[in-house]
This record gives C-alpha cells, sequence and structure tokens, in this order.
C-alpha cells in the first residue's frame, strides 16, 4: 500500500510539473518577446516559439543545442561578454547589432536574468526584443536631421527655423548676415532676436504672426515688406513666407524663407529713373527719334517730332515698318545698311534718305542708327535719329538748277566766265571762256 501510495504522488507530482510546463508554454507562446532559458553552458533549456520563429526554426530544434550552434559563431562572439556576466551573477540590460547566420543583422534590445540555485548560478534566462525597425527608424532621423541642418545651414539663401519652445535652432548662411547683430543667435528666443533687428510696431506683428503659424499650421507670406531696421538705421525691402513644419525631433517648428529685395528695389528704382530720363528726353527733343525692332524694322516708339515729320501718329506707325515709309528707290539701300548693323558689319548706320509721309509727298531725311545687344550680343532693338533735311535738300536742287539756269542763258549769249586768284596766283574759268582767250591748257 506504501509503494502504491508514492508511486500515485509521484504521479501527482509528474502530472502537476507537466501542466506547470503547459501553462508555462502557453504563456511563453503567447508573448511577443522572443524567451530562452541556457545553462551554465550556454545550452538552450527552453525557448519560446517566437525566439523559433524568428530563427526560422521549431522550439524542439532548438533545445538541447548551444547558442553558437543557434545563432552562428559572429552573433555568439557579439553577445558572449554579456552571457559571461549574466553567469556571473549579474542581471544585464544591452542593446546590440547581432549578426545572424540568416539574413541582415537585427538590432537586439536584450535582458538576461541570471538563474540562482543553493546559492549558485546554474543559467541564465534571456529576454530579448527586436528592436530594429526603431534602430532604422533613428538611423533615417538622425540622417534627416543632417541633411535638414545642411540644407539650412548651407544655402545661400534666407532661411531660418525655430523651434517649438520659439527658439531659433537654424540659420542659413545667407540669413546669417542678417542676424549679425543678434549674439547669441542659435538658441536665442525668436521675439528677442526680431526686436533687436526691427522697431515696433513692425516686431510685434511679425513675431504674432510666427506665432499664429506655430499654433496654427496657417502659412504666411508678406510679398513686400519695407521697414527700416532698428539696429543699422538702413531701410530694407524683403519678400518673406513662413511654414509649419516638423522639426528633427518629431515637433512642430516654423521655416522661414525670405528674399532680400532692397538691391532689387534701388535697381529697379535706378531704372525707372534712367527710363523716366531717356523718356523725356526722347519725348521732347526737336528730332525725330524712334525705336524699331531689328529684324522686321517694324515701329516700337517714335517720338512727337518724328510723327510731325511723317504726318502720321504715333498709333499709325506702330502697325508700320519704316520701309514702309521709306521712298521705294531709298529702300534696298536702307534694308543693306541695317543687315551690315545687325550682323555686326558696321557699328552705326549714317544715310540720307527720301521719307514718304501720309499725304505722299517725299521729304529728306538723315538717319543715324544704332543697334541695342543684350550681353550675349543678340539684337534687342534699334535706336535712330531723323534729322529733318528737306529744306536744305530743296536749296541744293535749287541752286543747281539756278546753276544750269544760268550757263544756259550764258551759252546762248556766247558768254563765258573766269576767275583769277591772287593768292595762289591761279586763273580758273568756263569752256566758253577758254575758247574767247584761245587757251587751251588749264
Amino acid at each position: 500500500m506504501a509503494e502504491l501510495r508514492e508511486t500515485a504522488r509521484q504521479q501527482t507530482a509528474e502530472d502537476l510539473l507537466r501542466d506547470s510546463e503547459r501553462q508555462l508554454r502557453l504563456v511563453t507562446d503567447n508573448a511577443r518577446v522572443a524567451i530562452a532559458h541556457c545553462d551554465t553552458e550556454a545550452r538552450y533549456k527552453f525557448v519560446n516559439r517566437h525566439y523559433a520563429e524568428r530563427l526560422g526554426l521549431t522550439a524542439e530544434q532548438v533545445i538541447g543545442k548551444r547558442i553558437p550552434e543557434v545563432l552562428g559563431e559572429k552573433a555568439y562572439a557579439t553577445l558572449d561578454s554579456y552571457i559571461c556576466e549574466c553567469l556571473s551573477g549579474k542581471a544585464v540590460e544591452f542593446e546590440a547589432e547581432v549578426p545572424y547566420q540568416v539574413g541582415e543583422p537585427q538590432f537586439m534590445h536584450c535582458w538576461y536574468e541570471p538563474e540562482w540555485r543553493d546559492g549558485k548560478v546554474i543559467g541564465l534566462v534571456a529576454a530579448v526584443t527586436n528592436i530594429t525597425r526603431l534602430k532604422r527608424a533613428e538611423q533615417r532621423l538622425r540622417a534627416s536631421e543632417i541633411t535638414f541642418r545642411q540644407l539650412v545651414e548651407h544655402s545661400p539663401f534666407g532661411i531660418y527655423a525655430v523651434d517649438a519652445d520659439f527658439r531659433i535652432v537654424q540659420v542659413s548662411a545667407g540669413a546669417q548676415k542678417k542676424f549679425e547683430n543678434v549674439r547669441p543667435l542659435i538658441g536665442r528666443d525668436l521675439a528677442e532676436a526680431l526686436r533687436c533687428i526691427w522697431p515696433e510696431p513692425f516686431a510685434s506683428g511679425a513675431i504674432g504672426r510666427f506665432r499664429h503659424t506655430l499654433d496654427t499650421g496657417e502659412p504666411y507670406h508678406a510679398r513686400g515688406s519695407v521697414e527700416r531696421r532698428k539696429d543699422t538705421h538702413v531701410v530694407e525691402a524683403y519678400d518673406w513666407k513662413i511654414e509649419r513644419v516638423t522639426l528633427p525631433d518629431g515637433r512642430f517648428g516654423v521655416v522661414c524663407n525670405f528674399y532680400d529685395l532692397t538691391e532689387r528695389q534701388r535697381y529697379e528704382a535706378a531704372l525707372r529713373e534712367s527710363e523716366a530720363t531717356f523718356r523725356a528726353m526722347f519725348d521732347v527733343s526737336s528730332v525725330g527719334k524712334i525705336e524699331v525692332e531689328p529684324d522686321s524694322g517694324r515701329f516700337l516708339r517714335a517720338n512727337a517730332a518724328m510723327c510731325k515729320f511723317v504726318g502720321y501718329t504715333e498709333v499709325e506707325l506702330l502697325d508700320r515698318t519704316v520701309f514702309d515709309i521709306t521712298h521705294p528707290d531709298d529702300r534696298d539701300h536702307a534694308h543693306e545698311l541695317l543687315r551690315r548693323m545687325i550682323a555686326g558689319e558696321s557699328a552705326v548706320s549714317d544715310l540720307e534718305k527720301r521719307c514718304i509721309r501720309k499725304d505722299g509727298s517725299a521729304v529728306w531725311a538723315r538717319v543715324t542708327a544704332n543697334v541695342v545687344r543684350d550681353g550675349s550680343g543678340r539684337p534687342l532693338r534699334t535706336i535712330a535719329v531723323i534729322l529733318d533735311i528737306n529744306a536744305r535738300k530743296e536749296a541744293e536742287q535749287a541752286l543747281q538748277a539756278s546753276k544750269a539756269r544760268l550757263q544756259l542763258a550764258m551759252d546762248a549769249a556766247q558768254l563765258g566766265w573766269w576767275q583769277y586768284d591772287p593768292r595762289h596766283r591761279t586763273l580758273s574759268g568756263d569752256t566758253r571762256s577758254k575758247e574767247i582767250f584761245d587757251i587751251t591748257a588749264d
């Protein structure tokens, strides 16, 4: 009977042990943590399903083998120092990139706890979590932060970033000069920095815009802010835009992109002044002035003197070319001179030609023209000055006609003429006078 009771108790204990093992297996197999139990020789005594499946094995294929056999020598070399430290009686927690035999290296977070019995370490229990995705995300985040910093800091444009605490965290090379009187700059409260540079109420207005964008995500764009700086007393103009972004630390921040319009506005003002001066000189000139397309010769602009000279309004001239108002007998020559200028064969064209007025009459003009080119030498327009020489041409023609009539009268009366130059002691005359005085040589 005693033997039977002992056998029953043993059977009961074994059943309880098996039941306990089933419960342990049930709990550990459903845990998302890889769990292993090893002895002092680094031989597996237990692994849960997650631990085995992570290695592409079953629990039966792992239990009884040593760690190097299952993980590989390289992986074991990575973990060996931590295993030894744990088997010396210390709990160990660490993160390591483990080069497993199969697949890419994996980042693991490990917790090793020594197993004690009768005051001695008889093994260890390991809880292992795969943190590869987290580590890869951290690496991408760090790379993103480095890229963000490089993009901002090395940019020649005006860029600076403000973090969620309203502190300046990044300033581009192109923006550094604008903050040269704010030191220290990085880590400085944006409100303090802006009030160092700009007077009120502009500073408070800009600060309010930044806070609004940071709080709401609503961007803001100021296309032309003109203000006298507080620190340098210089009037500056900017086109600036602010947007909320997610900074590398995962929190919201504000990035400001700005473009300094000061030099451009000064240039534009000088250009407007130059244009106004040119327009005044062009429009009020007493001689005709025109601008035409270099290839077609179509009018682009004509002043009042030119319009009066040819009898057309400026609007009517803009529908015509210079060749439309050029006498047919002079067009080929005018075309050739324009071609030579455009080709660069001559810098200036100077010719006398006849223009056809709106009423159909012809008037003489002296035209002096040159081609305006861009920086690459491409012709942009032709500018010409038109001088009314019609009176001179009519006088020349009248003189020639008078000479012809005089010569005709003298020929009819069989008269001649001669003149003597006492300074040079020379005698000259027409053919008839030479015949009268029987002079055969000059």
